[in-house]
């Protein structure tokens, strides 16, 4: 573990945590009005209501500090985040839609390391560091699933199916030069390469021979 699992974890949450804040808040009322029916004594119920409203007030914690985090970032530091982790149609395909980073594509993933070593400072500014995260959620199921996945290397379980969105360079490392488009994923790369590597083929290969008759040499009686 790289002590980063966390910051991804609440990265890829980001989206999704008012209405997480709203459904515990809905959640602790419910338990709270319809207490009478449950078969537990009232101390039991008072805690588990208790724990909702902290888990509730956590969460929100870490939204206000994500705002915050986010809010300072640059344009094209809020696009890395959005990009690889919120991943939002309407956001890349509205204020994002052919967003041009002033980079090349070998340098795309040293900035989003970087960026994340950003995120995480902000956090640990902010006490909520990976020892903070892990008392105040181990008891919360889906915080707690997503942050074992990313832990294993099963980071592909928690992230939301990426948008049809492709990254465009204004560098390219390849020599393409400026505002060339750079394949994004490799089997893109490597299909673009066969098809240059098949022309080429096809423009080296030699003439034909000429049509029975036209080699240029004298006909003899054997030919017939």
């Amino acid at each position: 573990m790289t002590g980063k699992e966390y910051i991804k974890v609440l990265l890829y949450a980001y989206p999704k945590l008012d209405a997480i804040i709203g459904a515990l808040a809905d959640g602790a009322e419910i338990k709270a009005l319809l207490s009478f029916r449950k078969p537990e004594d009232c101390l039991t119920i008072a805690q588990s209501i208790v724990e909702e409203i902290a888990a509730k007030e956590r969460i929100a914690a870490c939204k206000c500090a994500l705002d915050e985090i986010v809010g300072s970032c640059s344009e094209a530091e809020q696009f890395l985040l959005e990009y690889k982790y919120f991943r939002r149609k309407r956001v890349l395909r509205g204020r994002f839609a052919g967003f041009c980073l002033d980079c090349s594509e070998r340098a795309y993933f040293r900035r989003q390391n970087a960026l994340l070593l950003k995120v995480a400072e902000g956090l640990r500014l902010r006490g909520l560091d990976e020892d903070w995260f892990l008392r105040s959620f181990s008891a919360f199921p889906c915080f707690m699933r997503a942050w074992r996945a990313v832990a294993s290397g099963r980071e592909r379980v928690v992230v939301k199916r990426h948008p049809s969105a492709e990254l465009l360079f204004q560098k390219s490392s390849s020599g393409a030069g400026a505002g060339a488009f750079l394949p994004r994923m490799t089997s893109a790369a490597m299909a673009a390469t066969e098809t240059q590597r098949a022309q080429r083929k096809k423009i080296c290969m030699p003439e034909s021979p000429p049509p029975c008759g036209c080699s240029g040499r004298s006909a003899s009686p054997d030919d017939g």
